[in-house]
This record gives C-alpha cells, structure tokens and sequence, in this order.
C-alpha cells in the first residue's frame, strides 16, 4: 500500500514539473563550469601546497566550516549507530539524550572554536605537516583547554620525520 502510494505521488510530481521543464528555453541554459565552484577552488589550492598547513590556510572559511561540520556530522552518526545498537533496548525518547551525550563526549567545543584553534595552530611554519585530523585533536584540546603543548611537539617532531622521508 506504501508502495503504491508512493509510485502516485512520484507520478503525481513529475506530471505536475512536465509544463514547467517544457517551458524553458534552450538558449536560457548556462552550463556552469566546475572549476568555479568553491571545492574545485580548494582542491586547486591543495594542489598547489605541499603540506597541510599551508592548505588550510589558502582553504575559504567557509570550506574550514564544512570541513569540520562533516566531521561532527560523522560523530553524529557513528553515535546514533551506537545508541541504537547499544547494550539492551532503549526507549525512543532516551535516544536524542544518548546521542547529544556522546557527540559532547567526542567533540566538546563549537565548529568555530575548533576553526579558530586550527587555523592559529597551522600559523606556526612548524606545524604545517601535521595532518588535519591530528591538528584536530591538538586544537580540540586546546580549546578545551587541556594541556597539548607536549602532545603537539611529539606530533610536530613525528610528522617532520615522515615529511622528511618521503623526499
């Protein structure tokens, strides 16, 4: 019955868009070229740089803010699986109260804070190979403020090595 219902609304939507896409003109479409598009900027700027912190910096703001919105955006998921996979049945009305409990377990600071922190991180030259989710970590400690100083030197001082020996 579902099926059915939904096969007539699909059908129902298409006969109802047949005049309008009849109605445009061939002359009126503009193709638009991909290489102007915000991701096309970025991965030319990816590109164009050897390292990350160099990448980040020539990535728009607004790409920075996708970048990590994704992230939260995957934690978020990765805790509905859990929540709804968890140990026992849960109740329905507990899941919103499980899932908002893990994502501020997993990432406990706003998207801009966390934009802010890595961007001042890669402003120092000798972080610039430290790979994004790794800079992640380093900056969601420090906004947290959790002590990251020695855990980033360790960072800095490992990725250099394998930087160093890929030439």
């Amino acid at each position: 019955m579902a099926r059915n219902a939904l096969l007539m609304v699909l059908a129902l939507t298409l006969l109802s868009a047949a005049p309008a896409l009849a109605q445009t003109k061939p002359g009126e479409k503009k193709a638009t070229s991909l290489d102007a598009t915000p991701s096309a900027t970025a991965a030319k700027a990816n590109r164009q740089f050897a390292n990350f912190g160099q990448a980040w910096t020539a990535m728009p703001d607004n790409e920075r803010h996708d970048f990590l919105l994704g992230f939260v955006t995957s934690i978020r998921i990765v805790c509905a699986s859990f929540a709804s996979e968890g140990e026992g049945k849960q109740h329905p009305q507990d899941m919103p109260k499980l899932v908002n409990g893990c994502i501020s377990t997993n990432f406990p600071a706003q998207i801009m804070d966390v934009k802010e922190a890595m961007t001042a991180l890669y402003q120092d030259k000798a972080n610039n190979h430290i790979p994004y989710g790794d800079m992640l970590r380093f900056a969601m400690m420090k906004v947290t403020g959790k002590p990251y100083e020695d855990d980033l030197a360790q960072g800095r001082e490992q990725f250099d090595k394998a930087f160093k020996g890929d030439k």
